[in-house]
């Protein structure tokens, strides 16, 4: 099986490279970025994520992640308006659909090492 963070990072240059709010999809676009997000921390910490609300999946990540608020701030704001462009009809500058984009690369690229740092040590706890 391939690591979360490959299957994320690979997605999400496919919703980069389509650049569908630029197509004036940008519900579509909120939607897919969440899911690609919601499901790299599902298969990264076992967190229901595709299941959850933001709150929801906002409590469990923060007991995971004690050591970076900016982790915490970065994923509440993304999935924080995304929730108000496919519910309530925002609709964000151009802006912010290519900032919440660079954020989940950012979210990925800072939480995968977390990760295998913590596999190491179950894996040298093991031994």
């Amino acid at each position: 099986m391939e690591p979360a963070h490959i299957i994320a990072f690979r997605e999400l240059d496919r919703l980069k490279e389509e650049k569908i709010w630029s197509q004036g999809l940008v519900k579509q676009y909120y939607t897919r970025l969440t899911e690609i997000t919601r499901r790299y921390i599902e298969r990264q910490y076992g967190i229901p994520a595709m299941e959850s609300t933001t709150d929801e999946i906002l409590h469990a990540f923060r007991k995971i992640n004690l050591d970076d608020s900016l982790l915490d701030e970065m994923l509440k704001q993304l999935l924080e308006l995304a929730d108000l462009v496919k519910f309530a009809r925002e609709d964000p500058l151009p802006v912010d659909n290519q900032t919440h984009l660079n954020n989940a690369y950012i979210f990925v690229q800072k939480t995968y090492p977390q990760f295998y740092r913590t596999e190491e040590k179950k894996e040298v706890a093991d031994e």
